[in-house]
């Protein structure tokens, strides 16, 4: 019977054991950096554990309970297989094969000292004669410290930053990391550190190691991160010896946009102290701006008129009749008595602006033959000045007479409310229009527009496709800036033209399908933006909503990403063609015009440029102080 049992023991040595693990909860401790915990791998007695590890990291064996142990196993003689090595306190006997790599203590806590190229073996004797066995492979490096940058922190709502995670030993930097936010409603993080502020309050960010190692940094979030500001009111009529204080609105509300130095365009109409309060000087026009530190400005237009007992009493121009040939320029002065109020704002106006228009500083463009009266008025006293616009000469002089028309193209002197073209030079072809060169051939008859709108922004949503090339070409000849709003997705492909982009001084903002939107947009836009600063070096907080905003985007989310210090932006209009294009325009006030990535835009384009320049059109693109057009509330 006693030969049969050690022969059982003998077998059962040579058996390799299998286990189970046992991975306890990571401790949260107070203070920045925890402990990795030690894992516990339970044996048994059926089959050897394979198991791996990381070099510095430990784990502790252990036996199964004897409730567990296999019947007939024990020895009763003491015998056994060497039991003199056996502890004197009936416990497990644990060895490594190769101690230099992989130690063991003698109550079964195991630690990887160094890389193996094949495992080794940690091997249990109980006092039964049992044999546990675990073969441990060592590979790369576990993390032994943890530090997080910086340890505590604040933030404001809207903002982000990126937590710097510091592993030791260097060998260990490659070790991923779990990251999570104690309070979700006060920070979020991504996987890669990046933490946002969503809401008020202190809470802490954890990193933490596969081996359990964990490390925290505190924030604090408070206020909300300013995005602009606008002066309240934006314009002011003040008389003589009047004062008036400006606010400064934040942009999100509840931002702080933090010590503004006024400053006034013309001191001598109107002054400003640097609490924003505005005297009224003189009689004319001035522009308070409001600065803060980080360069963001806000304007207001203070308008001075005399007292009551000083009214403008004449207005004199230094001409009463101008004469001019079609493409001819003059400026017309303006003469305000009493000389006391000589800087009151003049307004100029053209009866008849087809045949001659006037700019804001007396500046006449004869247009088309015929007459027109120019007005200028002040304090509710006016001047007039006839203008007479006559064909300019064909002969004698240095211009070429022009070439006849053909049938079907457009007549140099126009119909009834247009202008033509009036002239030949520089090679055939060319054509002069005021202020620009166009081709013979795409010369058209443009009509002057009813209403000239403040500011036009053309914006393009761009798929980054070969188009994009011929766009910005137009754009750059024209010497026109616009908007390029490009889809998050495909940012990662297209580094070269988004650096054409910036580089011809376009603005870039982010375009969002619906599904986007409706996910984590915040997260998805913040991850963008590095990627367009990492390109560009320079971030964005233009958003568009492919399709627009309305039925497209909740208001919660809508909120989220303004709470997130980006600006939503919609567009008034679409056109498809030069002709849609035109009319759209037709307007005042500012509009935001949307165009797609084809090539009908850019050929749209090419004939749309010379007709905004013609008219007096000014188009750019939209900056981060451009109040937006958006549907969603």
């Amino acid at each position: 019977m006693k030969r049969y049992r050690r022969a059982v023991c003998a077998l059962l040595a040579g058996v390799l054991l299998c286990g189970a693990l046992s991975f306890a909860a990571p401790k949260k401790g107070n203070g920045p950096e925890t402990q990795a915990d030690i894992l516990e791998l339970i044996l048994n007695a059926e089959e050897a554990t394979e198991y791996s590890m990381k070099q510095n990291d430990r784990v502790q064996l252990r036996a199964p309970d004897r409730a567990d142990e296999p019947e007939g196993l024990d020895d009763p003689d003491g015998s056994g297989s060497g039991s003199g090595e056996l502890p004197a306190d009936g416990g497990i006997l644990w060895k490594s094969d190769n101690p230099d790599a992989v130690s063991v203590t003698e109550d079964g806590l195991v630690t990887a000292l160094a890389q193996t190229e094949t495992p080794v073996e940690v091997a249990g004797r109980r006092e039964n004669g049992e044999v546990l066995v675990c073969r441990i492979t060592v590979s790369g490096y576990a993390a032994t410290g943890l530090t997080l940058t910086p340890e505590r922190g604040t933030m404001q709502v809207g903002e982000t930053q990126t937590i710097a995670a510091e592993i030791q030993p260097e060998e260990a930097a490659d070790t991923a990391l779990t990251w999570r936010s104690a309070d979700e409603d006060i920070l979020t993080v991504t996987q890669d550190g990046t933490v946002t502020a969503v809401g008020e309050g202190t809470t802490d960010i954890f990193a933490e190691a596969e081996n359990g190692l964990s490390a925290k940094c505190t924030i604090t979030v408070s206020g909300w991160m300013l995005t602009g500001f606008s002066i309240e009111p934006a314009a002011v009529r003040l008389k003589i010896g009047e004062t008036k204080k400006l606010a400064a609105k934040p942009q999100p509300e509840g931002a702080e946009p933090g010590t503004l130095r006024w400053t006034s365009g013309t001191p001598s109409v109107a002054s400003v102290a640097q609490d924003g309060t505005v005297t009224a000087e003189t009689a004319g026009t001035a522009v308070i701006t409001a600065a803060n530190a980080d360069g963001k400005t806000a304007d207001c237009t203070v308008t001075v008129t005399g007292t009551d007992e000083e009214k403008v009493t004449a207005v004199t121009l230094n001409c009463k009749t101008l004469t001019l040939t079609v493409g001819g320029t003059a400026t017309l002065k303006a003469t305000v008595s009493p000389k006391k109020l000589q800087n009151t704002a003049i307004t100029w106006k053209s009866n008849n602006a087809a045949v001659a228009r006037v700019d804001k500083n007396g500046k006449v463009t004869a247009l088309k033959t015929g007459t027109a009266v120019v007005t200028a008025s002040a304090g509710g006293v006016s001047a007039r000045c006839t203008v007479t616009v006559k064909k300019k000469s064909t002969s004698g002089g240095t211009m070429p007479s022009a070439k006849p028309s053909t049938p079907g193209s457009p007549s140099p002197s126009g119909s009834t409310g247009t202008t033509g073209v009036t002239g030949v030079t520089g090679g055939a072809g060319i054509l002069y229009l005021p202020g620009t060169l166009i081709p013979a051939d795409s010369v058209r008859e443009y009509t002057i527009p009813q209403y000239i709108p403040d500011t036009v922004f053309l914006t393009i949503d761009s798929d980054m496709g070969s188009n994009i090339v011929s766009i910005l070409s137009v754009l750059e000849t024209a010497g026109v800036r616009a908007t390029f709003f490009v889809p998050a997705e495909n940012l990662y492909a297209s580094d070269d033209l988004l650096r054409h982009i910036a580089g011809d001084g376009h603005s870039i903002g982010l375009l969002l399908t619906r599904t986007q939107a409706e996910s984590n947009p915040v997260e998805l836009l913040n991850s963008a933006n590095e990627t367009l600063s990492v390109i560009t070096g320079t971030p964005t907080r233009l958003v568009r909503i492919a399709g627009g905003s309305s039925g497209n985007l909740t208001s919660t989310a809508a909120q989220a990403i303004r709470a997130a210090g980006y600006r939503l932006w919609d567009w008034n209009t679409a056109p498809r063609s030069y002709d849609a294009a035109v009319s759209a325009i037709n307007r005042t006030g500012t509009v935001t015009v949307r165009f797609e990535s084809s090539a009908e835009t850019a050929s749209v384009l090419q004939q749309l440029m010379p007709y905004m320049k013609y008219c007096g059109i000014p188009a750019r693109g939209i900056s981060a102080g451009d109040t937006p057009i958006c549907q969603t509330p």
